[in-house]
């Protein structure tokens, strides 16, 4: 990955892109903030017209410790740009569509795009041109800002080898670290909390989502 914002700007936006829905967009959004707000202010931004990310931490119990939501759809990036002068970090729920209009403008400000791929075949097809429209708008350095990550992964699955070996063959670039199929997930969605606040029984999700966030950002 690149070594972060330019130098004048010491905040740090990532975007999570996906455009098929279901990937688990929202959930990987939700819990990097979570994750970063530990380490720095940090914002979360719904971008998604359904807003999944808003209506998730509207249910949020006193003492969550979720961040703060700003919505955000036409008027995006003036919001990730007044975000970088009050917060450390920004992630950005961005809608299941192209890499085009709202999503396009949001990549271009982006510091790290992350790229939910749930382990299967097809979804690393589908995932791949997401790539593929990325690239085309970075070349060098700036393109080793995106990055994929496998979502719901099953333990010692054979097929999640093989999509990663696909994913090498379709120059698709995955982190070292995948996020498994764990019902902890859907708990804390249900709840309006995140893993961190689900006590031992969470303790493998949220060592993965440390793990990822240490190769990510």
């Amino acid at each position: 990955m690149t070594s972060g914002p330019d130098a004048s700007d010491s905040s740090l936006v990532v975007a999570v892109v996906n455009a098929k829905g279901g990937s688990g967009k929202t959930t990987l959004a939700l819990h990097v903030g979570v994750g970063l707000a530990r380490r720095g202010p940090t914002l979360l931004v719904d971008a998604d017209p359904q807003r999944s990310l808003t209506f998730w931490t509207a249910m949020a119990p006193p003492r969550a410790a979720l961040p703060p939501v700003a919505e955000a759809s036409r008027d995006v990036v003036t919001v990730l740009r007044a975000a970088r002068a009050d917060y450390r970090y920004v992630v950005v729920d961005c809608p299941p569509t192209p890499i085009r209009g709202t999503v396009r403008a949001i990549v271009e400000v982006a510091d790290r795009v992350v790229v939910p791929i749930l382990a299967s075949p097809v979804d690393l097809w589908t995932s791949a041109e997401t790539f593929w429209s990325l690239r085309r708008l970075a070349t060098g350095d700036r393109a080793r800002r995106f990055v994929g990550v496998l979502n719901q992964v099953e333990p010692r699955s054979a097929l999640s080898a093989s999509v990663r070996r696909a994913a090498l063959a379709l120059d698709v670039p995955l982190t070292a670290v995948a996020l498994g199929r764990r019902v902890v997930y859907r708990q804390a969605a249900a709840e309006g909390r995140s893993v961190y606040a689900m006590g031992k029984r969470a303790m493998a999700a949220i060592e993965e989502i440390e793990a990822l966030i240490q190769e990510v950002v």
